[in-house]
């Protein structure tokens, strides 16, 4: 997927400068929006990244004040804010707020074309997603073969381990370990499920207050298992992993049952 970090690498983006939320520059920009008057009351959805000139903004210091925490709310992973306009600077109380919530702020000089920016950016997301879509099949692909040659899941554990350069933990939905396999070092939180042989309550109510495991949920409701409990970077790689491991679970766990013939 495509980045914040890696769209200011691009030629259109030369002279962007981040004054805010940089430690959020490694979320995905999925769309992007040119709104001349950022409202703060309308949902934008997820993944936007919003180009503006803040002409709304420059009368209204309770819209400045409200505009990065809704706009986080709401999902967006980020401003690019054309000064010049009408603001010579990003107002104090955006920076203040974006840094506070990792909210990516960046500034342009007034003669970036926003449409220029966006047709640009739309290419790269576009190309992102296809590759992502070609690792994730390669994914499928490697881990179904697996299960269809006879490795059960501690074997798709190993692959998945191998792909993702990490280790990995896989549970049932009761948050009960199925198996694991090692790649490099063991956090403290993997080895308290690996002694447990479950993820421990709190590491659960953390995971539950954080959002993580209701959106895990929600991508795989149509799936009986799978989860990797060891949350971390989501790039291609590992994305394309999550998408397809519940579906490769319950390969293995219905083998389990049902053993496959030929």
């Amino acid at each position: 997927m495509f980045t914040m970090r890696e769209a200011l690498q691009l030629p259109e983006l030369k002279k962007a400068h981040v004054v805010a939320g940089a430690a959020g520059l490694d979320q995905y920009i999925e769309r992007v929006h040119t709104v001349d008057i950022p409202d703060s009351q309308f949902h934008w959805g997820q993944g936007v990244l919003l180009l503006t000139a803040g002409n709304g903004l420059k009368d209204s210091p309770e819209r400045q004040a409200a505009l990065a925490p809704t706009l986080v709310e709401n999902g967006l992973v980020g401003m690019v804010f054309s000064i010049g306009w009408y603001h010579d600077t990003v107002p104090v109380s955006i920076v203040s707020a974006a840094d506070e919530l990792e909210f990516p702020v960046i500034t342009l000089p007034p003669e970036a074309e926003f449409i220029t920016i966006t047709e640009r950016l739309y290419v790269e997301i576009v190309n992102h997603q296809f590759d992502l879509k070609e690792r994730a099949a390669d994914i499928y692909e490697r881990l179904t073969g697996i299960v269809l040659s006879g490795g059960d899941l501690m074997v798709v554990a190993q692959a998945l381990a191998e792909i993702l350069g990490r280790s990995v933990l896989i549970e049932d939905v009761h948050h009960e370990l199925l198996t694991s396999a090692e790649n490099g070092p063991i956090d403290e939180n993997r080895r308290l499920t690996l002694e447990m042989g479950r993820t421990p309550p709190e590491n659960i109510l953390h995971l539950e207050e954080r959002g993580i495991y209701p959106k895990l949920r929600k991508e795989n409701a149509r799936d009986p298992a799978g989860r990797d409990a060891g949350i971390g970077h989501d790039d291609g790689a590992h994305r394309g992993a999550r998408e397809c491991r519940p579906r490769v679970t319950r390969l293995c766990l219905d083998r389990r049952r049902r053993p496959i013939t030929r």
